[in-house]
């Protein structure tokens, strides 16, 4: 299996649905040939039994990522509607461009109205989705967008605004490991105009269709 998750799997055979939280960390080995050294939808399917999941924290360690995109957030939303914390890779984001956008974020809250801690990343460069018509989500107060993309900062401090409502702070690039430097040189700086732009109560700018 190109990635060892034994602690998930253990998870999925010795807890049922009662199992309420799982904090964990997932090491990748780089044998067999066909290993990608990303944690996919693939995996993370074993823990869709718990329905009764509030917390998922998972941290990546050595050369792994995730490998998650806007159809893989949905899908692990349908079996976890009561979470209220989702962590994936706090702060150091999940080491590969990220493929997640706005429109999974989105799904994300609607179908998870409890959450008030969430971690991921994201491209943020693709503004072109279909907005939609829910109540912004209020309880996440700081939001950890670990190594997402992004290109116009007031364009994504207006989304922001409008899923999230009065976001105090977006958390990004705030790694301290040497990798991907340029990469951090590059995006921190716009992450840092969207705070300005959220301290200044840019948001809840317009109407959201449904998905």
């Amino acid at each position: 299996m190109p990635l060892e998750t034994v602690e998930l799997q253990l998870i999925d055979q010795y807890y049922p649905r009662s199992l309420t939280h799982i904090r964990t960390q997932v090491t990748c080995q780089r044998e067999p040939e066909d290993f990608k050294g990303a944690l996919d939808v693939t995996t993370l399917r074993q823990l869709f039994p718990c329905s009764s999941l509030c917390c998922v924290n998972i941290r990546v360690m050595d050369i792994c990522s995730f490998d998650l995109n806007d159809s893989d957030l949905m899908e692990m939303a349908a079996p976890w509607p009561h979470l209220d914390e989702l962590v994936l890779n706090r702060r150091n984001g999940w080491r590969r461009a990220p493929a997640t956008t706005f429109r999974g974020l989105a799904y994300l809250l609607r179908a998870c109205p409890r959450l008030h801690t969430l971690s991921l990343s994201m491209d943020a460069t693709q503004l072109n989705f279909t907005p939609i018509g829910l109540v912004p989500n209020n309880k996440i107060q700081m939001l950890d967008l670990g190594n997402s993309i992004i290109e116009e900062p007031a364009a994504v401090a207006r989304i922001l605004g409008d899923i999230f409502g009065p976001l105090f702070r977006v958390y990004a690039w705030q790694m301290q490991t040497s990798d991907r430097r340029e990469d951090r040189s590059r995006y921190a700086p716009l992450w840092a105009k969207v705070n300005s732009y959220l301290r200044k109560g840019l948001g809840n700018t317009r109407p959201y269709l449904p998905l």
